[in-house]
């Protein structure tokens, strides 16, 4: 395996050979990847019905609230209850699914799958308090899946592999925010008038919450049959050879088998699984959790569940329908981490991180001058500019933010990421339209001008988390598993590593 850098320190001379030497012994062509392919899409199946939950209610709105409350007078804020509902469960279910994990993240799925189930059935009912805790249940499941589904993921993808094939977690969320997108189309626009007596618009809003248990089902069955496996570390750290041995036969061609075995970095006791006091107050664990958790609200707070949940809202265009607008971004979103196996097999983390996150600022002050701005070709010029900030988050900060927590952070550290994540989703999910309305205005002609001024806040706190990138976070690519333990913790602080210098081809 080349390296192709110049090298300033002997520390850092030491570290990348190293690394050779410790990845020397692996080939690419001793992976079975048609198995392994399969396996990381079942799991995946996770990731599906995150994405799902996040966008099902854009542009169901209408139809929606038209079954529960008298047509004339919709209370539109209850959307968002309703969405925020979701998202609170969301959050239970990543901030104390982490101590779960020590009786197998495939179980833990199995688990996720029947509270997903019994929430999209109470879904289904005409009550309000039964989608409320519907959605909530649901919400649990998307929070489980957000911490299970990743860790799972990089426990099972080999070190060579966990860039390109970690994008297919964010690959399948954004699948997942397509499908319903697509969905969706038929339902009753934001703007238009709901006119009842059909199965679109009356009945058809229970298909679109029952879809995610056909997803559930295909993924529980595929793991009880052809992949009824967990990962090879939560295997070996409970000293299970047999299924150990059998499912890397699978991963792995005979000569490989023993080697990589032995390159899983797992406690040596099961006590010694760091707690959450250890997460948060050890030198060995701290600094990676801070790191990955500071990672995790950037992420957030470069506004993309703004656009996520309310593009059917706040992108209004005169020549196109806001739900094909919302149709538009879920496709792009979905295409534009296709080119990650590429990106994340070439360039570095770090760098990504740091050059993506600027131009995720450039595209968002750009689409807020946009609103502010109005100017012959500003809608056209605003729905470029929002394609651009897709593409770029996309190519970051969306799939390289699991990636990277997955492999810097302890579990229960995974378990506070996704969390806070979720309490963030939480807020623009309850606040957007407040946070619009501080900053514009509550009339209609005011909209445009607070969307505006909240994109390019957006915009500057996304150049904060280029700098902080830049200067606090440090490379992992290539790095095996021991020595992206030692990145952060104690004993790198006594030999520090040169990660200002172009790391993006190193491999």
């Amino acid at each position: 395996m080349e390296h192709q850098r110049l090298i300033s320190s002997t520390a850092t001379a030491g570290a990348i050979q190293n690394n050779k030497s410790a990845n020397q012994e692996f080939s690419e062509s001793g992976i079975k990847k048609g198995f392994l392919i399969g396996f990381i899409l079942t799991v995946g199946i996770g990731a599906v019905n995150f994405g799902y939950s996040i966008a099902v209610m854009n542009s169901l709105g209408v139809d929606f609230l038209a079954q529960f409350f008298d047509q004339v007078d919709y209370p539109t804020h209850l959307v968002s209850y309703v969405t925020t509902a979701s998202q609170v469960g969301a959050a239970f279910g990543s901030l104390f699914s982490g101590p779960f994990t020590r009786f197998g993240k495939k179980n833990g799925l199995h688990v996720a799958n029947l509270i997903l189930a019994i929430g999209c059935s109470l879904t289904l009912v005409k009550n309000i308090w039964a989608v409320y805790a519907g959605r909530f249940l649901f919400g649990l499941s998307a929070g489980t899946y957000s911490v299970f589904v990743p860790s799972f993921i990089n426990e099972l993808t080999p070190t060579e592999l966990k860039g390109p094939f970690g994008s297919a977690t964010q690959f399948l969320i954004n699948f997942g925010i397509l499908a319903v997108n697509l969905i969706e189309i038929p339902c009753t626009d934001k703007d238009a008038v709901y006119v009842g007596g059909s199965f679109i618009h009356d009945q058809y809003w229970r298909v679109c919450f029952a879809i995610p248990i056909l997803f559930a089902c295909i993924q529980s069955i595929l793991l009880f049959t052809v992949f009824n496996y967990e990962t090879p570390k939560y295997l070996k750290q409970n000293d299970k050879q047999g299924p150990l041995l059998e499912i890397m036969g699978k991963l792995y061609t005979p000569d490989q088998v023993k080697s990589r075995i032995d390159s899983i970095q797992v406690a040596q006791e099961l006590t010694d699984v760091p707690s959450y006091k250890d997460t948060l107050c050890n030198s060995k664990y701290a600094i990676a959790t801070l790191i990955g958790c500071s990672l995790s609200c950037f992420q957030q707070l470069c506004g993309i569940n703004i656009v996520m949940f309310y593009s059917s809202t706040i992108m209004n265009t005169k020549s196109v329908s806001s739900n094909v607008i919302t149709a538009i971004v879920g496709t792009v979103n979905c295409i534009a981490v296709i080119p990650t196996i590429w990106i994340f097999k070439r360039f570095g983390r770090k760098t990504i991180l740091y050059v993506m996150s600027f131009a995720i600022a450039c595209s968002l002050i750009g689409m807020g001058l946009c609103f502010l701005l109005t100017f012959q070709g500003s809608d056209t010029l605003k729905i470029i500019m929002l394609m651009l900030f897709i593409i770029f988050f996309q190519f970051s900060l969306g799939p390289l933010l699991w990636i990277y927590m997955s492999e810097i952070m302890t579990e229960k550290g995974l378990s506070i990421g996704a969390g806070l994540n979720w309490i963030l989703t939480v807020c623009f999910a309850l606040f957007t339209q407040d946070i619009i309305n501080a900053f514009g205005g509550s009339d209609a002609a005011d909209s445009g001008k607070g969307t505006g001024y909240l994109f390019i806040t957006c915009g500057a706190i996304s150049a904060l988390c280029g700098l902080f990138c830049l200067l606090v976070v440090k490379e992992t690519k290539g790095l095996s598993d021991k020595q992206v333990s030692e990145l952060y913790g104690a004993k790198s602080q006594s030999t520090k590593k040169n990660d200002n210098t172009s790391n993006e081809f190193s491999q």
